[in-house]
């Protein structure tokens, strides 16, 4: 309810009844979509495949920038877990 002092009015305003039914659709529909997108970005970041035979001809066919990519984002995770670690 809402008053407004200086009118002396009191309001009693409730969303129209089209509304009521749109929030739920809308709720449905972001959810869906944070979904959809989350298992795309896990669907992106899984290895090709999980065995060590096939992981490594991979490896070895890898261009040497992809490597040299690859070497500094584990050595920034190194530097980020370095950090995190304390010591006595």
């Amino acid at each position: 309810m809402i008053s407004f002092r200086f009118l002396k009015l009191k309001l009693k305003l409730t969303p129209p009844d089209f509304l009521i039914g749109t929030e739920r659709l809308v709720r449905r529909s972001v959810l869906t979509r944070v979904q959809a997108v989350r298992q795309r970005v896990i669907q992106f970041t899984k290895p090709v495949s999980n065995s060590l035979v096939f992981g490594t001809i991979s490896d070895l066919s890898s261009s040497k920038f992809q490597l040299a990519t690859e070497n500094a984002q584990l050595r920034q995770q190194l530097i980020i877990l370095r950090r995190q670690v304390r010591r006595p």
